[in-house]
């Protein structure tokens, strides 16, 4: 998978890129919201994971989930709370991690959004749930 970390702190930034490469990824760092639109513009990313602050400021993260809906996002904080971590999953991110994290938790949220994406690709539009009007969705149904 391809990653994009942005961090606006250069040794978090490497540290991030160096645990993904180790998981056997490609991944790039950039500084900045302006060096992540002209990443954007010349490749598409699996993952991106950026700082909850990075996130929220100048509307980055909604430019990511419009711009590359395909993306998954990862977002990390140095705040710890139960508040934060459910502040960052509703506003997009499929994975919210506590800094300083291990190896370990990195390599298990790596591996959840490869099996996540393994299954998303299987699944093929005809057997996707639509929705149908008032009510619940309903399975579309194969000819």
């Amino acid at each position: 998978m391809n990653f994009l970390v942005i961090e606006n702190e250069q040794t978090t930034r490497d540290a991030i890129r160096f645990l993904i490469e180790d998981e056997g990824h490609s991944a790039e760092g950039v500084a900045a919201s302006g060096q992540a639109w002209a990443r954007f513009k010349r490749k598409e990313f699996d993952v991106v994971l950026l700082d909850l602050e990075l996130a929220q400021s100048g509307g980055l993260l909604l430019e990511i989930l419009k711009n590359q809906p395909d993306s998954r996002v990862i977002m990390y904080s140095a705040e710890r709370s139960e508040e934060i971590a459910a502040k960052a999953l509703r506003s997009g991110a499929m994975v919210f991690l506590e800094i300083p994290f291990r190896h370990e938790q990195l390599a298990r949220a790596l591996s959840q959004l490869q099996t996540l994406r393994q299954t998303s690709r299987r699944i093929s539009p005809r057997d996707r749930i639509l929705p149908q009007g008032k009510g619940t969705p309903q399975r579309q149904r194969r000819p």
